[in-house]
């Protein structure tokens, strides 16, 4: 749902945008809390599939999941092998409703993820936000989306936009970034890794911000001195993300 403005009321559309932007900022489960009050769906014990999806299930019954190494907060590795974050926790829930059984495959960058999906040594990215035509033009396949996130400027205190010359990103998400990048935002935009690579540049200076989603900016924050960095909300920029198979295992 959105909210519809006439054509010439751009400054009340922009002061509404960043009023839900800080919303979100203060609280990030936010729309999810109206979407339980109002429009909650029950779901089932077990999901109902087709005769064919029984059978991809019965001749597939492990899925071989692409993460990236050091992605907190989605996806971290214990010293003693176990899997955290934020898509265990996700993958966990869809083993219980599908009976399929989940193993993370990792690796040090996203194109090296599409490349494994591709050559089918894994099944599925946990996390694809860089938008439809982008996937389709890397030969993948987007699931529906499974969370929605309002993008946000890291940067230390008292960094002014223009001051902004680099801006690093994660890869996954830097075309959608740079078509939704606000008008007077001018930076070059430097792409790394995970969220750990692009604070990793913010820390020793060699960008000026950060723009990710809220849950990893919440995240820096959260091991850092919050009181040396500045948080501030993207306007009109929301990243949905979703998971992302080759183009061909539609099933």
């Amino acid at each position: 749902y959105y909210m519809i403005f006439p054509r010439n009321q751009y400054g009340l559309k922009k002061q509404v945008d960043d009023a839900m932007n800080q919303i979100l900022s203060e609280d990030p489960l936010y729309r999810e809390k109206l979407q339980q009050k109002y429009a909650e769906i029950h779901e089932s014990s077990r999901a109902n599939f087709t005769k064919e999806e029984k059978a991809y299930i019965a001749g597939h019954p492990v899925v071989r999941v692409a993460v990236l190494q050091n992605d907190e907060p989605y996806y971290t590795r214990t010293i003693s092998g176990l899997s955290r974050g934020a898509f265990p926790d996700y993958y966990e829930q869809l083993a219980r409703l599908t009976g399929l059984q989940f193993v993370y495959r990792v690796y040090d960058t996203q194109p090296e993820a599409i490349e494994a999906v591709k050559k089918d040594e894994a099944d599925v990215i946990a996390m694809y936000s860089n938008g439809l035509i982008a996937a389709y033009q890397s030969g993948l396949r987007l699931t529906n989306s499974y969370a929605a996130f309002n993008a946000v400027l890291v940067t230390h205190q008292n960094t002014t936009p223009d001051a902004l010359r680099t801006i690093a990103v994660k890869e996954r998400s830097r075309t959608l970034i740079r078509q939704h990048l606000s008008a007077g935002i001018h930076a070059e935009l430097i792409g790394c890794n995970t969220a750990n690579e692009c604070f990793e540049r913010l820390t020793d200076g060699t960008v000026d911000g950060v723009i990710c989603g809220l849950p990893s900016a919440n995240w820096f924050i959260n091991q850092n001195s919050s009181n040396i960095y500045s948080l501030s909300p993207v306007s009109s920029l929301s990243m949905e993300n979703c998971s992302a198979l080759a183009y061909d295992n539609a099933v």
